[in-house]
């Protein structure tokens, strides 16, 4: 007695592991046509949905490849993006480089007109001093502290301008390193 619920749910048993239940064709032909009308339009539909399936699965691998395109288009702009952020780093960089030569050209003339100033003051006291050694009475008299002064004055201010350009020679010069290093680290276009 014990042996046929043993063997019923061994073939319960297989019947789930081989698939859903399903009904034999030999027994499903053995209907009349007015009888498996309902069948006829199920397979209809399941047709259909079938088509539907097909459909669904084909717009699937649509969207794959515009997920795909958008992804491919999207790393494509990062990289321009990143491109042009280091191309206006690099172009900031060279601005600040001409800034900085320009101030530096400026301090260069400067000092090249202090040195001029200085030359035309030590003229002057030359010319005093050629005066007084020729023991030349001069018509009006000359203040030789103001002449000396003058020279020293010069000479202080051709000093600072001189330094004050070398100062903005060496921020132009690495100012210039600066903008080349940036300029070379751009990526070059696609």
């Amino acid at each position: 007695m014990r042996a046929i619920p043993v063997l019923a749910a061994a073939l319960v048993a297989a019947g789930c592991a081989s698939g859903p239940p399903t009904v034999m064709d030999a027994d499903y032909g053995r209907l009349r046509p007015d009888q498996a009308a309902g069948v006829d339009s199920a397979r209809t539909e399941l047709s259909r949905a079938h088509d539907e399936l097909a459909a669904a699965s084909s717009q699937r691998g649509d969207a794959a490849r515009e997920e795909k395109a958008a992804r491919t288009e999207r790393e494509s702009a990062e990289r321009d993006l990143d491109r042009a952020k280091k191309r206006v780093e690099a172009a900031e960089a060279r601005t600040d480089y001409a800034g900085t030569l320009v101030e530096a050209r400026k301090a260069a003339e400067a000092a090249a007109q202090q040195r001029v100033d200085l030359l035309s003051a030590k003229i002057e006291v030359l010319k005093l001093e050629a005066l007084e050694q020729a023991k030349l009475q001069p018509s009006k008299p000359y203040d030789s502290k103001a002449f000396y002064g003058r020279v020293s004055d010069a000479q202080k201010k051709l000093e600072d301008a001189q330094e004050k350009t070398k100062k903005l020679e060496r921020d132009a010069n690495d100012g210039k390193r600066r903008w080349e290093d940036l300029q070379r680290k751009v990526p070059a276009a696609d």
